[in-house]
């Protein structure tokens, strides 16, 4: 194959008459599917938040803040591969995740004590 942008390129090596496949760079690191997570469960959060019973929202709030976790831990420290975009390196990008991860869970436990 030509290796056009998501095409995974397959060569073969003329000594050992083997194949072997290679991933084209353009397909590697971000995953669309975490930013589209998080946007489901905040938009979710948000139309059911003004229908619930204060218990219940501060359950939903406790569950929510879960997926919300796993999609900054994936785009902050596991950021992968991006076009011209260079990831935070370590240590700051768990400085990154741990201050939202503070605050976030700040938040919700403040909410489930009042």
């Amino acid at each position: 194959m030509n290796g056009a942008a998501g095409e995974i390129l397959i060569e073969k090596d003329a000594s050992t008459n083997k194949i072997s496949a290679r991933h084209n760079r353009s397909e590697d690191g971000y995953l669309l599917e975490v930013p589209i997570l998080l946007f489901v469960v905040l938009l979710t959060v948000a139309i059911l938040i003004p229908h619930l019973s204060p218990l219940g929202r501060k359950v939903v709030l406790t569950i929510a803040a879960v997926p919300v976790l796993f999609a900054l831990y994936y785009m902050i420290v596991i950021p992968g591969w991006r076009p011209g975009v260079t990831p935070l390196r370590w240590p700051w990008n768990w400085l990154s995740f741990l201050l939202c991860a503070i605050l976030i869970v700040s938040a919700v436990v403040i909410i489930n004590l009042n």
